[in-house]
């Protein structure tokens, strides 16, 4: 029942690496603060072999942010299942 910001108050939102099951797009990935607003948005797909795929790995990968967590935020993940 907690959230990322429960978890990580006052900390900074560096990256994240996520990898869905196999087949599986990763639609996007979003920060929401404690208002229910979008803070940030990242878009992903599908691993390596597929087309368009990037990584044999991980359907999404960002590093080098420092965006400040506040309290009640929260990381939104959609995804589509093959």
């Amino acid at each position: 029942g907690q959230t990322l910001g429960d978890v990580f108050f006052d900390s900074r939102f560096t990256g994240i690496q996520i990898q869905c099951e196999d087949g599986a797009t990763l639609n996007s990935v979003s920060l929401i603060d404690g208002a229910g607003g979008t803070q940030w948005t990242g878009y992903g797909g599908k691993r390596l072999p597929t087309a368009g795929g990037y990584s044999t790995q991980y359907n999404f990968s960002v590093s080098g942010m420092a965006i400040p967590i506040g309290k009640g935020w929260s990381l939104k993940v959609v995804t589509t299942t093959a």
